[in-house]
């Protein structure tokens, strides 16, 4: 069958999917996948390609210190930020007795760390 006997064929789909099956057997130009060999290199990335290091560096950001018992976080991106997120500070039930108030509580969104100055109501 030849390229414009096939072009021509194609009027259902049926009919299609056979004249591009017939182009692509007798093309040259379109890589054959089946040869494909993958090798497995190990990984030059510490944590793996995909991994990183964010978590280390927002706890790398010093607390912020708050007057009152409420924080409001927006991740200080303006629009490149999260949703307002309104988070209590000091004692707080949903933590632990381990929790340390000068430790700070984190926002879910962006992991920045809040603390109370002292003081507040």
């Amino acid at each position: 069958m030849t390229f414009a006997v096939a072009r021509r064929a194609a009027t259902s789909t049926v009919a299609r999917q056979f004249a591009r099956n017939a182009i692509r057997a007798n093309s040259s130009l379109i890589p054959d996948k089946s040869h494909t060999v993958l090798d497995r290199k190990p990984s030059e990335y510490k944590l793996g390609k995909h991994r990183s290091n964010a978590l280390d560096m927002v706890n790398q950001q010093p607390i912020i210190e708050v007057e009152g018992n409420m924080a409001v976080c927006d991740g200080g991106g303006g629009a490149l930020g999260h949703p307002l997120e309104y988070i209590k500070l000091g004692k707080r039930a949903d933590y632990g007795d381990d929790f340390k108030e000068e430790d700070g509580v984190p926002c879910i969104y962006c992991g920045l760390r809040y603390r109370s100055k002292g003081g507040g109501h």
